[in-house]
């Protein structure tokens, strides 16, 4: 019998693209791990990224109603805002600030959804959500699946009440096991 790894449902997940907050704090480690950012910065820093995702988080999902995204311009004003918020809370310097203001144009650079994706692959070459046999992970549940039923349909000696299914007397079996 064969069974689906979680190795492929990791690698599905793997693929999905990271978070706006996930992309800011990897751009905030390398510009400090660049020397950027000063590495005694990274707290504050960190921080008001958090304030900022939790205030955006929060105006995102209190609307009620659905309405259209804002435009990277709105956005832009509003991150702005939010970072001169940290700053006359007294969260932020003018410096840290300057550098947040960094990090968050090198992410969004090309948009809020980063670099445009990169072409599909060409035909016969290695997708990573496919496995070698040219089967996705659907394709292999439902394989499991099948597999499942037919061991149920046919893999059992025992009748619902216990009786042998085959017709002989299987007693005896137990006792020579476990002589």
């Amino acid at each position: 019998m064969s069974s689906i790894s979680s190795a492929s449902f990791a690698s599905q997940a793997a693929q999905r693209p990271p978070s706006p907050r996930d992309r800011l704090q990897s751009e905030l480690q390398s510009a400090i791990q660049s020397g950027e950012i000063a590495s005694t910065d990274e707290s504050a820093l960190s921080t008001a990224l958090d304030t900022i995702d939790s205030t955006l988080r929060a105006e995102r999902g209190s609307g009620g109603e659905r309405t259209a995204p804002p435009s990277p311009d709105e956005m832009k004003e509003k991150i702005s805002g939010l970072i001169d918020e940290q700053v006359e809370a007294g969260t932020l310097t003018e410096e840290q600030a300057s550098a947040l203001e960094e990090v968050f144009a090198n992410v969004f650079a090309n948009g809020p959804g980063g670099p445009p994706p990169p072409p599909p692959p060409e035909e016969g070459a290695d997708t990573g959500g496919v496995s070698a046999t040219g089967s996705t992970g659907t394709d292999q549940l439902a394989d499991l699946l099948k597999q499942l039923q037919q061991a149920l349909k046919g893999g059992s000696d025992y009748g619902a009440d216990g009786s042998s299914a085959s017709g002989e007397d299987t007693t005896g079996l137990i006792l020579d096991m476990l002589a």
